[in-house]
């Protein structure tokens, strides 16, 4: 962030946004600041835009002018735009507060944070309680002196990840952009000179870490995505940071040892020697072991294909396991695609060898997994607790993160009613490739998706000669083909771009039209149940009346239930009480609306319970057509807006129509 109060940035901002000088009376009466105020802040004014190799020219009897070049203005332009729309709202206050609090040479008062936040007293007071709790976390205790500050206790290592971690949620969903500025950081451009400003970060240091980070990729042969580059530069920049005033790591020798044999140890101490030949310091051997401890936690991507890498056939049957965890607790078959099966596999083995290592785990879109993947985020945490207890480790919620995109990649290849054309370029690691990729085969039936591709495929010129669009999750700007940048999880605003560029490019062809699947809904609005039990067995009885399901299907579903239960804490909560596929003699999927929410024990932690509006009871066969309506009905009803409007809904018929449509 820039080095300048949230004032001085309106008034630069003001006048860079024109061309003509302008009066103090103006200024105060367009801003809204106190024309004192405003007399004392020019100097502040002054000085900084100076920084940028700009001027405050005052013209005599008419007011006051910045100069400088165009170049230069729409630089400082564009970082002052940053830091006011990070620092816009009060929850980016609170993470820069908790930045200050750990990295500052010397710890602020409540009022130095109350004047550099430019908030009261009492909310800074209450920002610090939140930080002291976001703390513990850490293993960190903030012990507050009066008139003095705050201390800090906590191990060297605690303090670092969490000094990253505050500047990642302070730059929020502004992480993704400053990665990629990052990852096109040259030192020879002006306008990059500046790049995040110095309140937060030190530019002088980022040019040395890209290069750094450059060539232990290239040594390493693997591929980084944006935000994994930044990370790790976040991890490098705080090194240094603490290098540099002192403070030190300290790993015992078996730990030394164990590092020291690794790859990525021996390319990071070959590397590093950029930054101390630039930096004037150095890095000992613990300071290594830290470094590689943390790219450990990336996903970063051999160049090289997974084919020759041997995998022990225990991670396999574990990965067989989750499978048959998820058939159960959805209730229909997900077909094993070998080169998921293959890449999960591989996965588990890596990760539960760094975190034996004690690695910290990274993943830049848990938050995102979390909020869209509810479901298989659940089932990721049900299964984490089988791994944990095989491996004798502690699963964290990042890893359950990544483990829960496999899923999708399984689940989401049981739906695709067929192949289709294009090119996808993801540097997010293979299971999210694998999301979008089936998530577009499901999306756009008329694409022919030819092959997913690396960013390194794509900078190295593999992409074939005859494509007519490329979908990538990363900008580039190499390619002589149209390009649509979308989100590794497929937005909604991503399907309506793409969608949009088909018929510019692809003309008139047309898709295969869809089943209609409403004949194998039944709704049910309801208000009468007092429990889960009177539910199944009264909703129960109305299939076996009715010929979908035999005998016994109510008592099996509550058995079933009692072992495996289905609540699912999306958005707005559902479950999926169900029994197996061989009480089944006509395919139906009831959904029932409750008036009066009725609690479910949770598929993730069957000792919590939650309260659910929605209910689903299937009873479908093994086919696969059965499986994909099951699963588009549960998607749909893990989206906000869909499940939202299902619930205002009054007509059965309107409702298995919403549901059915696509």
């Amino acid at each position: 962030m820039i080095n300048v109060k949230g004032r001085t940035a309106r008034v630069i901002l003001y006048l860079l946004e024109r061309d003509y000088a302008v009066s103090l009376k103006k200024i105060s009466e367009d801003t809204n600041i106190n024309i004192n105020t405003l007399r004392k802040d020019m100097k502040s004014v002054a000085d900084f835009v100076k920084e940028f190799g700009l001027n405050v020219v005052a013209k005599p009897n008419v007011g006051l002018k910045i100069e400088g070049t165009p170049e230069k203005k729409i630089a400082l332009s564009e970082e002052l735009k940053i830091a006011e729309e990070i620092l816009s709202n009060s929850e980016s206050k609170t993470w820069y507060a908790c930045f200050l609090l750990l990295s500052s040479r010397k710890t602020p008062t409540i009022e130095d944070l109350s004047d550099i936040l430019e908030r009261s007293r009492p909310a800074v007071s209450s920002d610090i309680k939140k930080i002291k709790e976001w703390l513990k976390d850490f293993n960190i205790t903030l012990i507050g002196e009066p008139g003095r500050g705050y201390v800090i206790e906590g191990s060297e290592e605690d303090i670092r990840y969490a000094i990253k971690v505050s500047i990642k949620n302070f730059f929020s969903y502004s992480f993704d952009s400053i990665a990629i500025k990052f990852g096109n950081l040259d030192r020879f451009k002006a306008s990059d000179q500046k790049l995040l400003g110095v309140k937060v970060l030190k530019t002088a240091y980022l040019f040395e870490i890209k290069e750094f980070i450059d060539r232990l990729l290239q040594d390493l042969k693997r591929v980084l995505s944006p935000q994994d580059t930044f990370s790790f530069a976040l991890d490098v920049y705080v090194s240094v940071e603490r290098n540099i005033r002192g403070f030190k790591l300290s790993y015992d020798e078996k730990t030394l040892l164990q590092l020291s044999k690794m790859g990525e140890y021996s390319a990071i101490k070959n590397n590093v020697k950029i930054l101390e030949n630039s930096l004037k310091i150095n890095f000992s051997d613990s300071e290594i072991a830290f470094l590689t401890k943390r790219f450990l936690g990336l996903r970063a991507e051999p160049i090289e294909t997974y084919s020759s890498i041997a995998i022990p056939d225990v991670y396999f049957k574990k990965v067989e396991d989750i499978v048959r965890f998820a058939e159960e607790y959805l209730g229909f078959k997900v077909e094993e695609d070998p080169e998921v099966v293959r890449m999960f596999a591989l996965h588990l083995k890596g990760a539960i060898e760094k975190i034996k290592l004690g690695v910290k785990i990274e993943n830049p879109i848990l938050r995102t997994i979390k909020r869209e993947y509810t479901f298989a985020f659940d089932i990721a945490k049900k299964v984490s607790e089988g791994l944990s207890k095989s491996f004798k480790i502690e699963i964290p919620e990042e890893e359950i993160g990544y483990i829960a995109t496999y899923i999708m990649a399984l689940v989401e290849s049981s739906k695709v009613p067929k192949k289709v054309k294009a090119v996808v370029i993801c540097p997010m690691g293979i299971a999210t490739s694998k999301i979008l990729y089936y998530r577009l085969l499901q999306e756009f039936p008329n694409l022919d998706i030819l092959e997913t591709f690396s960013f390194k495929d794509a900078i190295d010129g593999k992409l074939p000669q005859e494509v007519d669009l490329i979908i990538s999750t990363t900008h580039i700007n190499f390619s002589p083909f149209p390009t649509i940048v979308v989100s590794p999880l497929l937005s909604k605003d991503d399907v309506k771009v793409i969608k949009e560029k088909l018929k510019e490019i692809l003309q008139s062809k047309t898709s295969k039209p869809q089943r209609d699947f409403s004949n194998k809904l039944l709704v049910y609005i309801e208000d009468s149940f007092r429990n889960k039990e009177e539910l199944i067995f009264e909703i129960g009885q109305r299939l076996i009346e009715e010929g979908y399901v035999k005998s016994g299907f109510v008592e099996a579903v509550l058995k079933r239930e009692k072992k495996f239960p289905t609540g699912i804490e999306s958005p707005i909560p559902f479950a999926i009480p169900h029994a197996e596929s061989e009480y089944t003699q006509k395919s139906v999927i009831a959904i029932i609306l409750l008036k009066k929410p009725i609690s479910f024990n949770l598929a993730s932690d069957k000792n919590k319970s939650i309260l659910v509006p929605i209910v689903i009871l299937p009873a479908i066969s093994n086919n696969e057509e059965d499986g994909i309506l099951l699963y588009k009905v549960i998607e749909k009803l893990n989206n906000l807006e869909i499940a939202k409007s299902i619930l205002k809904l009054s007509q059965p018929e309107k409702i298995s129509k919403l549901l059915a449509e696509d």
